[in-house]
């Protein structure tokens, strides 16, 4: 199991907080370190803006992560992501 370290909030280039900002991967990402609970696609931040711990399998390969508000406009995005 891998641990994916985000900053732990997201916030739009003013500052403030992405609450229920979209948190979107290219590979299978789970909510607890045995791999067992999938998390949903897109991954929906809370109304702090607030990422949940997210989980990779051991032999993830490069991915790619986006980030966007809650109306689906991009905040940031990052390709070749390696854990």
């Amino acid at each position: 199991m891998k641990r994916l370290v985000i900053a732990p909030q997201q916030s739009n280039a003013a500052g403030i907080p992405l609450g229920y900002g979209r948190l979107h991967l290219s590979k299978p990402s789970f909510a607890d370190p045995e791999l067992t609970l999938m998390h949903p696609d897109p991954i929906v931040l809370n109304k702090d803006g607030l990422v949940p711990p997210i989980y990779l399998k051991p032999d993830t390969g490069p991915f790619s992560v986006s980030v966007t508000d809650d109306a689906g406009t991009p905040i940031w995005s990052a390709d070749d992501v390696i854990t």
